[in-house]
């Protein structure tokens, strides 16, 4: 039993390894790079505004971010939330 807990943990720790987060961005020559971590201003909704999506679009895009941003801060607080909307 104790090396199949021992397998079972070493595969959990490759599959951390293999799901980190990156970020794609490009350096001062223009090339693509992936560096580890998440971008702390993604450019989704800039990019519906640049190429003249409908204001109502990007309005329900701010309002998903908004959401996103709090549940990601507070989960616990909104799946209270939630909880209390579906019942």
């Amino acid at each position: 039993m104790s090396s199949l807990i021992t397998k079972l943990g070493s595969y959990l720790v490759r599959a951390r390894q293999l799901l980190r987060y990156l970020s794609a961005s490009s350096d001062e020559h223009s090339r693509l790079t992936l560096l580890p971590g998440v971008l702390v201003d993604t450019n989704g909704i800039a990019l519906l505004r640049e190429r003249g999506f409908d204001i109502g679009l990007q309005d329900k895009a701010n309002k998903v971010f908004d959401w996103l941003s709090g549940y990601l801060a507070y989960p616990k607080e909104f799946d209270a939330i939630r909880m209390s909307i579906q019942s």
